[in-house]
């Protein structure tokens, strides 16, 4: 479950560098 959470987290931060 917390590895999910970790994983989320990562793709995120990937699409806001992408966006910025």
């Amino acid at each position: 479950m917390g590895s999910f959470s970790i994983w989320h987290w990562l793709i995120v931060l990937v699409i806001v560098m992408l966006v910025f």
